[in-house]
């Protein structure tokens, strides 16, 4: 109850925020799902985990050796998501582009975000899909969720293939967006 209510009263001094609400358990499960994870040793990354609701099923789905990148810039949800305590966790507190720039990894298997697109430019929305891209393996995914369609341009831009689905049980109903490189 405690994190729930932390969730609302960043909601209300962080307008850039891209949920009004944590996720349903229907949203984590099907963008975990689509994260194809398989129980392997996988390198994930996520932006904008806010609270982290979807971050603890996508930690639970990466096996032994496995890791989970996650960035966020608001410090409320730093400090909530610092007490995640799991080995396969790893927290940077700064912007994903500026992540994306000296990014730690090679390449990973899955990306995922929740982050709210419709607030950044167009050249950084595109910045962002082309630099996914770029981090992901060959086979990867980049699994965004939202509230519209705004991103489908920009996945399909530089995607092989965009699946999108459609979860009505969450406040506000979410797109969930999986686009395979």
């Amino acid at each position: 109850m405690k994190d729930r209510l932390l969730f609302l009263k960043t909601m209300v001094k962080d307008y850039r925020l891209g949920a009004v609400t944590r996720s349903s358990r229907f949203v984590i499960r099907k963008v975990v799902a689509n994260l194809s994870l398989n129980g392997g040793a996988p390198v994930v990354v996520e932006y904008g985990p806010g609270d982290g609701v979807i971050t603890s099923e996508a930690l639970r789905a990466i096996g032994e050796g496995g890791r989970l990148i996650a960035v966020e810039t608001n410090p409320d949800f730093v400090t909530l998501l610092s007490r995640i305590d799991d080995p396969k966790f790893e927290l940077r507190s700064m912007g994903v582009e500026d992540w994306l720039e000296q990014a730690e990894v090679d390449k990973a298997d899955a990306v995922f975000s929740g982050i709210p697109f419709t607030f950044f430019s167009t050249e950084k929305r595109d910045s962002i899909v082309r630099s996914t891209h770029a981090l992901l393996k060959d086979g990867g995914v980049f699994v965004v969720y939202q509230n519209s369609l705004l991103m489908r341009p920009y996945l399909q831009k530089y995607f092989s293939k965009v699946t999108t689905t459609f979860e009505p049980r969450n406040f506000l109903p979410y797109f969930i967006m999986r686009a395979e490189k």
